[in-house]
């Protein structure tokens, strides 16, 4: 069992669960967001941090010695504006993404967009759900052996590389319990 402090008597699953559920725990569970404070990563990795020179191997050591549940981690971005497949222009600022423009430019514009991407899509198509499901959970286990026994609360349903998806479009959070208390499969 994975310890943050020499006096836990429960599993980190253990007390995320017991937390939720209102029963009784050995201490209160902590959930933070470490992955945007370089001072944190400097301080629990001993590595010296220029900037925001770190990735996600580091992130996710701090959040295994610290926390109880997370969110998924996701590592600066740098701050280079990138043009997407889609045509959507974003700047990137280490943490934070905005569209600076659109492949369209009125609602009209932006009808005829979206029919593109859908006849698009028929001639593909559409999306493989077997392997967008292999891929999602081949993901989230690499994420779970790097984060050990940390919760990992998902609040995004979509895979970690599409960090600019609509917060409209997220389902409703769920709990991913560590890899090893689900059992293989």
């Amino acid at each position: 069992m994975e310890r943050i402090f020499d006096t836990d008597r429960m599993s980190k699953l253990d007390r995320v669960r017991s937390t939720i559920e209102h029963k009784p725990v050995d201490r209160v569970a902590i959930h933070d967001q470490v992955s945007y404070n370089p001072d944190v990563i400097r301080m629990y990795t001993g590595r010296e941090i220029d900037g925001f020179a770190y990735g996600i191997d580091d992130i996710a050591l701090v959040i295994r010695r610290t926390l109880d549940m997370c969110f998924p981690p996701v590592a600066p971005r740098g701050t280079a504006r990138v043009t997407t497949d889609d045509g959507f222009v974003v700047q990137h600022d280490n943490w934070t993404t905005w569209h600076v423009s659109r492949p369209f430019t009125d609602e009209h514009g932006a009808r005829d967009w979206l029919l593109r991407k859908i006849a698009a899509l028929k001639e593909t198509r559409g999306i493989d759900a077997g392997a967008a499901r292999s891929a999602y959970r081949r993901d989230m286990l690499e994420l779970q052996a790097k984060v050990g026994d940390t919760v990992i609360l998902n609040y995004s349903g979509t895979p970690r590389s599409a960090p600019t998806s609509p917060a409209s479009s997220r389902p409703p959070p769920r709990m991913t319990a560590p890899a090893c208390s689900r059992g293989s499969g």
